[in-house]
């Protein structure tokens, strides 16, 4: 697994993070950070949903802002209306465009997309939940996913490459996977609830991804996920893992740290024309 391997880069005032594993294969895609657009208040100032408080216009202009940057459409644009679910939609020609615009036209009960429709920007919206982007490059097929701890239990990452693997015949040991800043488990405390769900469903994983220090249980949701995508099939050398947490960085958006109030960032990624 490539710990370190991403790009960070800046373009008319925005910060891109990118894997570089999949910059070989001149892959679209990025995470975004919380700087460089229009948004004020808790929102400030790249935030791109629609869902937590801020003026609509002002998402507009930073989801405009964005894609202009990657020269992507964003009538093309597809956003999922996630709820920490593990459900999958495949994108195809009727739902391409869903919640570009708009939150009351997103995909519903949805937190991970797949397609195979080229300049079709697909994108989960995170602020410490694991934003994961896979690619494969044999079957031209994408994904995009989000995993909170509920998804992570609901082994979503899992269940989005054994999707691609049904629906488009995809190999998982060719697929590449990249996962963006998240919250670490310097900062990710859980109770009970957490604790009990990953025992009844993630029990061959929680020593691994539970450490227990001044009498408080961490959670590595990074880890939990990348030991899916294994479980799944995927190739270590094919796992990119960014090494960034979003409660220590002051660059992107954490919901623990701002006690709920703020924005969220993207993980984004489209096929272009071969």
């Amino acid at each position: 697994m490539n710990k370190n391997d991403f790009i960070i880069s800046e373009k008319s005032g925005i910060g891109l993070v990118q894997s570089e594993l999949l910059l070989k294969h001149k892959l679209k895609h990025a995470f975004t950070n919380s700087k460089g657009g229009f948004s004020e208040g808790d929102c400030s100032t790249l935030n791109i949903a629609f869902h937590v408080g801020d003026k609509k216009e002002d998402v507009i202009k930073n989801r405009r802002k964005i894609l202009e940057i990657m020269n992507l459409d964003i009538e093309r644009l597809t956003v999922a209306e996630q709820t920490h679910s593990a459900n999958i939609a495949v994108v195809d020609q009727k739902n391409i465009g869903k919640g570009s615009l708009s939150k009351e036209d997103e995909i519903k009960n949805t937190d991970a997309l797949i397609t195979n429709l080229e300049n079709v920007p697909l994108a989960v919206m995170v602020a410490d939940c694991v934003p994961i982007i896979l690619f494969d490059p044999q079957r031209r097929v994408i994904a995009a996913v989000h995993a909170g701890w509920r998804g992570t239990v609901g082994k979503i990452v899992f269940r989005t490459i054994t999707k691609m693997k049904d629906s488009f015949s995809c190999q998982p040991n060719n697929i590449i996977g990249a996962i963006g800043p998240c919250i670490g488990p310097c900062h990710y405390q859980v109770g009970e609830e957490v604790l009990n769900a990953v025992d009844k469903e993630l029990p061959e994983d929680k020593e691994k991804i539970f450490s227990y220090t001044n009498q408080k249980y961490s959670l590595d949701l990074k880890l939990a996920n990348i030991l899916q995508m294994r479980e799944a099939g995927m190739a270590d050398a094919n796992i990119e893992a960014a090494d960034i947490c979003t409660y220590c960085s002051d660059l992107f958006y954490s919901y623990r740290k701002a006690k709920g109030g703020t924005g969220r960032f993207w993980g984004i990624i489209s096929l272009e024309e071969e």
